[in-house]
């Protein structure tokens, strides 16, 4: 994944303006998604599956928020798929109404780019000790959320909520954290732990702490 891309990536809401090179960069269909989304969908339903299928490639999560979404974006993908593309009012009242719609269109999208849904008790354990890695390495609390959600991507998951991504950050380093209190006990004697401890609490001498 490139620098750039990373500004996008776990996003749960469209940007409100995007540039040309972003707009073709993601919302681009290749033949096979384009044929995916003609061969299920009549026109009126066309534009909905494909913007589900670039932002999913933009942001790795699906799109379930549609407070805004950049005309160009309609207009670029009604280009590539016919019939005229709806505002978004006509496209959140369509959702709306039709909240199976919305999940199917989404499932879709996982479909075509080979994304599976990310599940905590059976999935953490596949990703965990590379996460620690990324603890051990000591990289800090914000950008280790990140270097997670690229982890997941490159193992084809789709990005879970901001608070499973928090539970894996918290999961490594109290693994780490673990380990580090293993090798100290394992390496320096209980005798010299606990004098270690016992200077930290005796008054020096001129009474200071």
């Amino acid at each position: 994944m490139q620098n750039w891309h990373r500004q996008f990536f776990g996003r749960t809401q469209m940007p409100p303006t995007l540039s040309g090179f972003v707009i073709n960069e993601f919302f681009t269909l290749r033949q096979a998604e384009l044929q995916a989304v003609l061969s299920r969908y009549g026109v009126d339903m066309r534009v909905g599956a494909a913007l589900q299928i670039g932002f999913l490639k933009m942001c790795g999560r699906a799109l379930d928020k549609f407070q805004q979404v950049p005309f160009a974006v309609l207009e670029h993908l009604n280009e590539q798929v016919g019939g005229s593309p709806p505002d978004l009012a006509t496209l959140r009242a369509f959702y709306s109404n039709s909240p199976r719609i919305l999940y199917r269109h989404q499932q879709l999208a996982l479909d075509v780019l080979g994304l599976v849904r990310f599940e905590m008790e059976t999935d953490a354990p596949r990703v965990l000790e590379t996460i620690c890695d990324k603890v051990r390495a000591g990289i800090d609390a914000d950008h280790l959320l990140t270097e997670i959600r690229v982890i997941l991507d490159e193992r084809r998951f789709v990005l879970p909520a901001p608070r499973v991504v928090g539970d894996l950050a918290r999961k490594a380093r109290a693994r780490v954290e673990r380990e580090i209190s293993a090798a100290i006990e394992r390496s320096i004697s209980p005798e010299i732990r606990a004098h270690w401890v016992q200077q930290l609490f005796d008054v020096r001498a001129d009474g200071m702490p």
